[in-house]
């Protein structure tokens, strides 16, 4: 079975534990939660090295604009 590689980028500690609780990863939907982070830099290091397949993140992040 294929697993799909999921990010979680949310700052909000609820939302993402809320997120994480989901009956909706594993092989329910063969998407898995790979790699979890609290600020968009922290991410875009992380997209630089690693591929997932979908990436969830708060369109709200205010912390430290990448600069690209």
């Amino acid at each position: 079975m294929i697993m799909y590689n999921v990010m979680l980028v949310y700052n909000d500690y609820k939302i993402l534990s809320k997120l994480k609780s989901l009956n909706i990863w594993g092989e329910i939907s063969e998407f898995k939660i790979t790699y979890e982070v609290d600020n968009v830099n922290k991410a875009y290091n992380e997209l630089k090295k690693t591929k997932f397949d979908l990436v969830l993140a708060d369109t709200t992040l205010e912390d430290n604009l990448l600069q690209l």
